[in-house]
């Protein structure tokens, strides 16, 4: 039992010292499918999905950015090897996790010893807001293909059986198979931390700053290197402020960046409406000025004009107000107003899909709306699809999974000087009701888990 006994490393080392009997293979493979319930390198995939393509040009400079190439390379003050970057709502953060992510697993220098793992919290999916299911997937990505480190797993599991439903021991798990899974570097990276819920968060920072405290960190775990994201909030600043950290919109690239997804969504545009020089000028002037640095802003200014007559993209865009939560508000008084009757019927979309605790597919989300309950599946599908159209990019579709577009429409939604908030609170009683309607109708109290659990 050498792996249990305090000398992980050797273990990996010299995989002849394991006796790993065929008997435990259905066991070690249910381990690694218990903990792929996340499963992140998915959902990175989801993400790109859902944000869009990278501008050309963009995000590239922060490999070159002192700060980031002295945490990389572990050439800097900072003995713990832990980076914070840190910055405000729709600035660029996931997607700037998403090409940095890339960029190391694709680094020639990294070898055959390297790793790297990621996690990107999310909040419009249960699976993405837990600590269990942060460690979960980091976890899964180190021993997915390494049977030495499943049959690790399936020790710890054998020898306790709430192993994957507690924090604490999943971090122990997690720290010991980092001290003995790889000879080369292991990059860590943990994207939007400010989207795990209040105590899952509270948990991985202490975990950092107790674990990484100078006086008592492990020095065997300096091959591992830990890049965490979030917007700057106080209580997260409270415990990662004393590592290095940036404010990525303070950096002058970051605001190059800006201008070059402004000035390559506005050469799509004037390529497809045929502008001319002057109304190409005008339109990348607004845009500019209304947009205060904020990608998403650009976008959804983008989705609103680019099927708009070429005569009244002007006029549209000089009505759309500056801020995120504005610009929500405006949106969704834009769709009820071309769609009267259909009012009640989007806002219900919206805020059902706000509450869910995971993404729901088209069906579901009919069922749960109780909408087209006459039509065929098939039906249902087509006109739900249509139907999130309308709501104005508040909700997008992703491989049949609906979300809300980016945690700042939330933020909207639960901000008193947008909305009452009532809107949510209804929601969540709606939704309750539902559950009861389908228990009702099936005759069988747990049949509501079925409906609404995540179709994989």
């Amino acid at each position: 039992m050498l792996l249990l006994n305090g000398k992980p490393r050797e273990c990996y080392q010299n995989h002849e010292e394991v006796d790993v009997p065929l008997a435990y293979s259905d066991a070690r493979k249910e381990c690694v499918q218990i903990l792929s319930f996340s499963n992140p390198i998915r959902h990175r995939e989801d993400l790109q999905e859902r944000k869009g393509r990278r501008a050309k040009g963009t995000c590239e400079w922060m490999l070159k950015n002192n700060i980031f190439q002295e945490w990389r390379e572990g050439s800097g003050k900072n003995d713990s090897n832990i980076l914070w970057l840190h910055g405000l709502p729709a600035s660029g953060k996931s997607m700037m996790t998403i090409f940095l992510t890339e960029a190391l697993e694709n680094d020639p220098n990294m070898g055959d010893a390297g790793l790297v793992i990621y996690f990107f919290c999310d909040s419009s999916s249960q699976n993405h807001t837990s600590g269990i299911a942060v460690l979960s997937g980091l976890i899964w990505q180190l021993i997915k293909d390494r049977p030495i480190g499943q049959e690790v797993v399936r020790r710890w599991y054998e020898d306790d059986k709430v192993l994957f439903t507690s924090f604490n021991r999943l971090w122990k798990l997690f720290i010991m198979l980092l001290n003995g899974g790889s000879e080369g570097k292991v990059y860590c990276v943990i994207d939007a931390l400010d989207e795990c819920d209040r105590e899952s968060q509270n948990a991985i920072l202490r975990k950092f700053e107790n674990f990484f405290d100078p006086e008592y960190y492990d020095r065997s775990l300096s091959h591992v290197y830990f890049l965490i994201t979030s917007r700057p909030y106080e209580e997260i600043r409270t415990y990662l402020g004393g590592f290095v950290n940036a404010d990525i919109g303070g950096f002058a690239e970051a605001k190059d960046d800006g201008a070059a997804f402004v000035e390559n969504s506005v050469d799509y545009l004037t390529e497809k409406k045929r502008f001319s020089t002057e109304m190409q000028g005008r339109v990348r002037h607004i845009i500019q000025e209304k947009a205060e640095d904020t990608f998403l802003w650009v976008s959804l200014a983008m989705e609103e004009v680019k099927d708009a007559a070429r005569a009244d993209i002007i006029g549209i865009l000089e009505q759309l107000p500056t801020g995120l939560s504005s610009l929500y508000g405006q949106l969704l008084e834009r769709a009820a107003q071309a769609r009267p009757e259909s009012k009640e019927d989007i806002l219900r979309i919206v805020n059902i899909v706000a509450v869910s605790l995971e993404p729901l597919s088209l069906l579901q989300l009919a069922y749960a709306c109780q909408f087209y309950a006459q039509e065929s599946e098939e039906e249902q599908v087509l006109a739900m699809r249509s139907s999130i159209h309308d709501c104005k990019l508040l909700v997008v579709e992703t491989n049949d999974k609906v979300a809300l577009l980016h945690k700042s429409v939330k933020d909207f939604l639960t901000d008193d000087r947008y909305t009452s908030g009532s809107g949510l609170r209804a929601a969540h009683a709606f939704l309750a009701y539902r559950c009861i309607d389908r228990c009702m109708e099936t005759g069988h109290p747990n049949c509501c888990f079925e409906i609404w659990r995540p179709q994989r």
